[in-house]
């Protein structure tokens, strides 16, 4: 498990936080369990029992705040997939899409969590649906499960952006200029000497 530094790095937290029961998994799920606003882990262990991690950040830490976002969506779309969540606190915006599938025949809870540190307080929320309507509202407290339906939401006035110069791209293409003349060859290795119940060589 890693932490965020806050500075576009991160430090491995695996035995400080205590997740340091050996053994060999492919997969984690993340959701707040126990309902007090911090995400608990369930992690898949092979040939064993899943192993079941409580998150105990708010009992350590009593001033830290919390938003749980539930979207109710319109005709077939009922979990709003697709929709876009802004949260603005004093400290920044945070942002979330609605997607809650995770790898094969894997998901994660779909209420959406925002972690708000010390901001007990939420400047604005702002959903874009993915039908274009967009739903706001402001000073909303933190700590609870904010349930945003879809049928409250307006139509985007919002104007199209002023053209832009096209950027110029990223990479360039050097590839006759870089001056390497590579040219790979297959080994002769023979994989039944390793593994002699290969079907193929």
């Amino acid at each position: 498990l890693f932490k965020n530094n806050r500075d576009l790095t991160f430090s491995n937290a695996t035995a400080n936080w205590g997740l340091n029961k050996l053994g060999v998994s492919n997969g984690a799920v993340y959701a707040d369990l126990d309902n007090d606003g911090d995400l608990d882990l369930v992690i898949n262990q092979l040939n064993d029992v899943a192993t079941i991690y409580r998150n105990n950040t708010s009992e350590k830490h009593q001033k830290t705040h919390y938003l749980r976002v539930q979207l109710k969506g319109s005709n077939k779309n009922t979990s709003g997939i697709g929709a876009k969540v802004y949260v603005t606190t004093a400290q920044g915006v945070q942002f979330q899409e609605e997607y809650f599938n995770r790898g094969f025949q894997s998901s994660v809870d779909p209420v959406m969590h925002f972690g708000l540190g010390k901001d007990s307080l939420i400047k604005s929320v702002k959903v874009l649906w993915p039908t274009g309507e967009v739903f706001n509202t402001s000073g909303v407290k933190a700590d609870q499960l904010l349930v945003i339906d879809q049928r409250n939401a307006g139509h985007n006035d919002m104007k199209a952006p002023a053209k832009v110069d096209e950027p110029k791209p990223m990479f360039t293409d050097v590839t006759h200029t870089a001056g390497i003349n590579f040219t790979d060859k297959a080994s002769t290795f023979v994989d039944f000497k390793v593994s002699p119940l290969l079907p193929y060589q």
